[in-house]
């Protein structure tokens, strides 16, 4: 588990934000690398959140998760929504890239999209929580 926090954090940031944050000051150093300390710190928390058992399970429900099994194309079963629907997806998310976020607003009636320009990566949801916030509470005075 540790293992996969640690190659899963690779894909949540991108270069330039571990770049900027874990690269070491002391260019001579040979073990104990900033970044390496990092993802051991992060695979240590996941370790103590979840047992292996409950964390694949959670795995497999993301991995197998699928509006349309069982019904339509995915298309019509988006377009069967009718509450309206706020969409925020982050520039540099590449696990829940763009080009997803678009296709839900081109296929659900009432869909707004905000695009939150970050450079965190899949990480943006977390840390541009004051842009997430604003957009969110935007989005609700114009539906009210």
């Amino acid at each position: 588990m540790k293992a996969a926090r640690g190659i899963g954090l690779l894909t949540y940031r991108n270069y330039e934000i571990l770049h900027q944050k874990q690269t070491d000051p002391d260019v001579n150093k040979l073990d104990h690398y900033k970044a390496s300390s990092y993802i051991h710190h992060q695979g240590d928390k996941l370790v103590n959140r979840f047992n292996a058992y409950s964390y694949w399970i959670l795995t497999k429900a993301m991995d197998s998760h699928n509006l349309a099994r069982g019904r339509d194309k995915l298309e019509n079963v988006l377009k069967s929504i009718s509450q309206p629907t706020l969409i925020i997806g982050i520039t540099t998310d590449i696990l829940c890239p763009l080009r997803e976020q678009r296709l839900l607003r081109d296929h659900i009636p009432n869909a707004k999209l905000v695009e939150i320009d970050s450079t965190y990566g899949h990480d943006g949801f977390l840390v541009e929580h004051e842009r997430i916030s604003k957009a969110v509470g935007d989005w609700l005075h114009s539906i009210v």
